[in-house]
């Protein structure tokens, strides 16, 4: 979760910025809010790194299992800019923020790689996080520094075009 200081920074670093913040899977209203707002700007997702963060990406994304035919609920612009894989060794997030995946996550991940609209980019995230048995939370970044995400991991990401989507 955003705290108020870490909004301030990220706008103080990339401008005028809108954040939407939403916990958990998104209800109908919430993924066409999403949607309308990404017709007039670039809309990007933080998640943890685990298998639910990937579903709901997903979800925004291309739709829930149950209503996926439903384009108005899909914001296929929607761009993930992490965690990903790589920002666990690239932020030297330290190793006592890891968290052992679990039999369900597993079994969440791999029904996750037989989704027939999931891109080479997240199969790849998938396999690395199932192979290595790890999970992260968001806020593993902030072990780095309070403000890290706000002051360099998300304006780093935009900047880089560092984003699966």
């Amino acid at each position: 979760m955003l705290r108020t200081s870490e909004f301030q920074a990220i706008e103080r670093r990339i401008g005028e910025s809108n954040i939407l913040e939403v916990a958990g899977y998104p209800d109908i209203g919430t993924r066409q809010f999403v949607k309308a707002v990404a017709r007039h700007v670039p809309v990007y997702m933080l998640s943890d790194y685990d298998p639910y963060g990937i579903e709901i990406f997903l979800t925004y994304k291309y739709g829930s299992h149950a209503m996926w035919n439903d384009e108005t609920l899909k914001t296929s612009s929607l761009r993930w800019m992490g965690l990903h894989g790589r920002d666990i060794a690239n932020c030297n997030i330290p190793n006592y923020c890891q968290l052992k995946m679990v039999k369900e996550d597993f079994l969440r991940a791999k029904g996750m790689m037989l989704l027939p609209h999931i891109s080479a980019e997240i199969a790849e995230e998938i396999r690395i996080m199932m192979q290595h048995g790890m999970k992260y939370e968001l806020e593993s970044l902030a072990h780095l520094d309070p403000m890290y995400l706000g002051s360099v991991y998300i304006p780093n990401k935009i900047a880089q075009e560092e984003y699966v989507g």
